[in-house]
């Protein structure tokens, strides 16, 4: 938050806003992947009833595939989309690069993730870099 000074009066206000629909849909998502595909449905169809969409009736790949691009249209502009993909091991899939793309070998060695600051490391001798960034 901003006074009209444009002095920022939050300094350390980092908190992290989850959305129901984001619970609901991680939760179908969790579902799906255990072969829970009623429940699944259930709990995406109440965030795509919500929307005043049509429920959905797949099941298997094609509902975690539903699940997924709901997941993208609920959270365009949110910056979900990068967890996403990562979580889901689609970032390794070329339909779903937006810019960025890695291979099986570069993810399972971390090239999904950030490099360490140096300092960091300096003041934390026990934090070392992911095998990708090494």
């Amino acid at each position: 938050m901003q006074t009209t000074e444009a002095e920022d009066v939050n300094p350390d206000d980092n908190q992290t806003v989850f959305r129901l629909p984001d619970v609901y849909l991680l939760h179908a998502e969790a579902l799906a992947e255990l072969g829970k595909d009623e429940a699944a449905r259930a709990k995406v169809n109440q965030v795509r009833t919500r929307a005043g969409a049509p429920n959905l009736t797949s099941s298997g790949q094609d509902l975690k595939n539903d699940i997924f691009f709901e997941r993208c249209r609920e959270f365009m502009g949110e910056a979900h989309y990068w967890y996403d993909v990562v979580r889901t091991k689609r970032i390794v899939n070329p339909l779903y690069e937006f810019g960025y793309h890695c291979t099986v070998d570069q993810f399972n060695t971390g090239a999904w993730t950030w490099p360490i600051d140096p300092k960091n490391r300096i003041n934390n001798p026990g934090i070392t870099l992911n095998t990708y960034w090494l």
